[in-house]
């Protein structure tokens, strides 16, 4: 657009008048100017639709306001940016196109202009010259183009022969011959009358057969006032006879030469000299002399009015002289303010260099400053891997003393045990001697007696069975004990070594990101809940994070392993959109995924009725695009999201929009380990998730398409009523970027790079 509106006006070619208003608010919206920057892509600077109905003085005429004046009422744009400017916002009820032509105008010094009010031209058909038809020609139309205009309105044929006369003030009328000349040459003026003249069918023209204001066929019209000299006298009778004679011949009464003798001649003497003229008689001197001195005062009122009009023609040649003298100081002057313009913008330019040098040097010191606070960072990172190091040797041996400590207890508890068993030996051994004695006593029980005895020895001899057995356990536990105060010996010696190893020499038993369960407070505000896990709102060595609790159900073995691998992609993965990730425990069969805190989600903006401005979902979008194209471009294997929702979009208002993160990693994988059938929220699923051997990042381009539907319409977008709220969204350039994201076929789906590109241009 910009290239468009600063192109140079050229003869021929077609601009457009456009409200000045409105063109003004569509640079503030689009920061066409260095000052509009501030304002740009603001929704309160949306231009709106087209606006020229305020340029007409009635919209059903069409006809435009008297005085308009460029860049005070009204702004030119070339044809291109014209249709560019209405294909991209409408054009506004009771507005129109006003297409205007470049015309040169000047009489020595040609210049470009374009012609905004046209030329109202009154054709009239010869003999009917009271009946006029005004028409409006551009001065750039020819006569050719005029007499087109004629036959269309006249209903003459193209084969029919036609002439076209034109008469400049109270000159004469003049036959406009050359076909392709242009009004403007032709020195034809507003509201001027055209004469068209028909050949009649026998080959003649009406004009030839007529006297009042035409001439001779091959002259050009006259004005009607003709200058007729007085007849000259003969001698005797002649002229007396010659009169007779041609009225005789003619055979009528001779008439009198309206011009010769005065129009309102009413006297005595002017009556007789009528009627000798008539009748043929002969006029006497004094009559004669009369006559004369007539002709004479006419021919001297003549004569004043000639030089009247001669000393009028001076004055307008002089002012003439004049004007083209003050045209040529007009034209000195815009020469010498040409040259001072030229050397401002000689110093303009050198005032942005100056400007583009000094913001290149600033540019550097910020990309120092940057390079330094990265060192920084490394440093302090270095600083924590080694303070986290010396931390897991303490809990290491730590460890080892709860496990002597445990060692301990299992010994003294299998040493009571086999106190108990004897003392249950002991007891059998009682109740054996009662049987005895009761045998002996009562002869008819002996039987009985001795069975309970046989019963009593069985039962001893697996009472020393469990004895033997718990002492070789009691062995096992002592020889248990042992080991693990010779570990616990050596374990101050390990730490020594591990300390001065530094992270480098040390046994990674666990990754960075593993954090202890009892470093973590929970609180009972809840903000989520899904499939996998509950989303709680907690604080972790300070500061308020969003703990994700993972169900119990969910932990296997299996899973355990897929948790550990993509949480070591998440703490690899380091970009201003996605959500920071801190870390997660293992140390529980509820693990909890540590992440940043954000206010809300744009799931749960819309649900809150929020309708969101065309400004701040390209923002949205972008920022969303921007994290996908990170993990798509992830090497040495690109990262599929897999769950691209509103709910995993994360929001935080910033200024008059939203800055957006992109979370929720549980259903992310690598390409080559894509084997999961099906995953993320149905709505957003690509047709092809039920297929593992067509799974790529061409499924995350679909769900993005998806999640525009959803932004622009306001609500959720099932495949059912997708094309419904697709058809209803008023913005041309995202519904065909929606549409190529949700082409059926992968293959025909942009990257995210090439969507990141269109999301600009919006």
């Amino acid at each position: 657009m910009r290239r468009l509106l600063s192109q140079n006006l050229v003869e021929g070619s077609t601009w457009y008048l456009i409200d000045v208003s409105w063109m003004k608010k569509w640079k503030k919206y689009t920061g066409y100017d260095k000052w509009d920057q501030s304002g740009k892509w603001k929704s309160e600077n949306f231009p709106g639709l087209v606006v020229t109905s305020s340029l007409f003085v009635d919209l059903d005429t069409g006809v435009l306001k008297e005085h308009l004046m460029e860049e005070l009422d009204y702004s030119l744009v070339p044809e291109k940016a014209w249709r560019h400017l209405v294909w991209r916002y409408g054009l506004s009820d009771g507005s129109r196109p006003i297409a205007r032509r470049v015309v040169k105008y000047g009489l020595y010094m040609k210049h470009c202009k374009v012609e905004v009010y046209l030329l109202n031209i009154k054709l009239t058909l010869h003999p009917k010259l009271s009946e006029a038809t005004t028409v409006e020609l551009s001065r750039a139309d020819t006569v050719g183009d005029l007499g087109a205009v004629m036959r269309r309105i006249y209903s003459v044929s193209d084969k029919t022969p036609c002439r076209v006369w034109h008469r400049n003030m109270s000159h004469p009328y003049e036959l406009l011959s050359d076909p392709f000349q242009t009004l403007q040459d032709a020195v034809l003026y507003n509201m001027q009358t055209i004469v068209v003249e028909v050949q009649d069918s026998d080959g003649t023209w009406p004009r030839a057969t007529q006297r009042a204001g035409y001439g001779s066929g091959s002259q050009s019209m006259e004005n009607t006032t003709k200058q007729v000299k007085a007849p000259r006298k003969e001698k005797g009778s002649n002229s007396k006879q010659r009169t007779s004679a041609k009225a005789k011949k003619d055979g009528k009464v001779a008439e009198t030469n309206p011009v010769a003798r005065p129009r309102d001649l009413k006297t005595n003497t002017g009556d007789k000299l009528a009627i000798k003229e008539t009748t043929g008689d002969e006029i006497s001197p004094e009559e004669d002399d009369w006559l004369k001195s007539q002709q004479k005062s006419q021919h001297d009122e003549l004569v004043q009015s000639v030089a009247t009009e001669h000393k009028r023609a001076n004055q307008a040649s002089q002012r003439a002289q004049d004007a083209l003298n003050r045209l040529a100081q007009k034209e000195g002057q815009l020469k010498t303010l040409n040259k001072t313009l030229e050397e401002g913008t000689l110093q303009i330019k050198e005032l942005d260099k100056m400007l583009r040098d000094q913001e290149q040097k600033r540019e550097g010191e910020k990309r120092r400053a940057v390079m330094a606070e990265q060192r920084v960072a490394q440093l302090q990172t270095q600083l924590q891997q080694l303070n986290q190091s010396l931390q897991t040797a303490e809990e290491e041996r730590d460890e080892a003393q709860q496990q002597h400590q445990s060692t301990t207890h299992q010994l003294q508890a299998s040493r009571q045990q086999l106190q108990d068993t004897e003392q249950r030996l002991q007891q059998a051994n009682e109740r054996a001697e009662q049987q005895q004695e009761r045998a002996d006593v009562a002869e008819t029980q002996l039987q009985q007696a001795n069975e309970r005895a046989d019963q009593q020895e069985q039962r001893a001899a697996i009472a020393e069975t469990q004895l033997q057995q718990a002492n070789e356990r009691a062995d096992q536990q002592e020889q248990r004990a042992a080991m693990a105060e010779t570990r616990l010996q050596h374990s101050d010696q390990m730490f020594q070594d591990m300390f001065h190893r530094l992270i480098g020499q040390l046994p990674q038993s666990q990754p960075q990101w593993v954090v202890q369960r009892n470093e973590i407070e929970l609180t009972g505000e809840e903000l989520g809940s899904g499939g996998w896990a509950t989303v709680r709102i907690g604080t972790f060595r300070g500061n308020r994070v969003a703990a994700k609790c993972l169900h119990r159900q969910i932990v296997s073995a299996h899973n355990v392993r897929i948790f550990t691998r993509e949480m070591n992609m998440a703490a690899n993965a380091r970009h201003p959109n996605l959500l920071q990730f801190i870390g997660a425990t293992l140390d529980s069969q509820e693990p909890i995924i540590l992440t940043e805190l954000m206010p809300t989600s744009l799931r749960r903006v819309m649900e809150e009725g929020t309708r969101l401005s065309h400004p701040q979902i390209s923002s949205i979008s972008r920022q969303v695009a921007l994290a996908l194209n990170y993990l798509h471009l992830t090497q040495p294997e690109a990262i599929i999201h897999r769950d691209v929702s509103s709910s995993n979009v994360l929001l935080e208002p910033f200024n008059s929009g939203f800055k957006a993160k992109l979370s929720d990693y549980g259903s992310a994988n690598f390409v080559r380990h894509t084997t999961t059938v099906g995953p993320g929220n149905p709505t957003y699923a690509a047709p092809e998730a039920g297929n593992p051997e067509q799974q790529s990042t061409k499924m995350d381009v679909f769900s993005f398409g998806v999640l525009l539907v959803e932004m622009c319409a306001g609500e959720l977008a099932p495949r059912e009523v997708r094309d419904r709220l697709l058809a209803s969204i008023q913005w041309p350039p995202m519904v065909a970027l929606i549409r190529s994201c949700l082409r059926h076929k992968l293959q025909q789906r942009p990257d995210m790079a090439t969507i990141i590109t269109q999301l600009d241009q919006l």
